[in-house]
């Protein structure tokens, strides 16, 4: 990092004082070096914007799941540790953040095809919202002996995550398609 700022700076100051041709040099690199990560930053912070309530939903199930699975393992199983607590939590932060954007990127490659973008884009937040959300379900069903949450929810989520099934988890097992209404003029 030092050697970035050094290299910045040695560039700064000779847009400042060298001849024309250093100058366009200087600001060739500190551009070059700049741009990749501004674009970036800008495309995260515009994808950030644009998926603000999903990602607040994770977060919030993550936050849940965390709660839950440290009651969990200090009042139940008695195994709490804080490096271990901490750990968990950095994994399934980690693990749903690498996994959104794998799935992102995945998603815009078929942008274009609507049905297969839309089943897509549904399955994946799905399968990635469930994952600390289903944990937390489970902990919980622990912390309670198996009273809430009800066996037939955490069986439609066992059920999706098997075969990505979106009729597992419709309320009554019926998976009835969109049909386009025809138009009445």
């Amino acid at each position: 990092m030092q050697q970035l700022l050094l290299f910045l700076l040695k560039n700064a100051l000779v847009l400042h004082s060298g001849l024309l041709f250093s100058k366009v040099r200087a600001a060739l690199n500190i551009a070059a070096t700049l741009s990749l990560p501004a674009y970036l930053t800008a495309k995260l912070t515009e994808w950030t914007i644009s998926n603000q309530a999903y990602i607040a939903g994770v977060l919030t199930c993550i936050a849940v799941d965390h709660l839950v699975g440290s009651a969990y393992h200090a009042f139940k199983v008695r195994d709490f540790t804080f490096k271990q607590n901490v750990s968990g939590l950095i994994t399934k932060l980690s693990l749903c953040a690498g996994a959104a954007a794998l799935f992102e990127v995945i998603q815009h490659v078929l942008e274009g095809v609507s049905f297969v973008y839309d089943y897509l884009k549904i399955t994946t937040r799905l399968m990635i919202i469930l994952y600390p959300a289903g944990s937390a379900f489970l902990n919980m069903s622990a912390l309670t002996n198996g009273v809430f949450p009800p066996l037939g929810w955490l069986k439609k989520i066992e059920a999706f995550n098997k075969n990505l099934d979106l009729k597992k988890i419709n309320a009554d097992g019926q998976h009835k398609p969109a049909q386009d209404q025809p138009s009445s003029s």
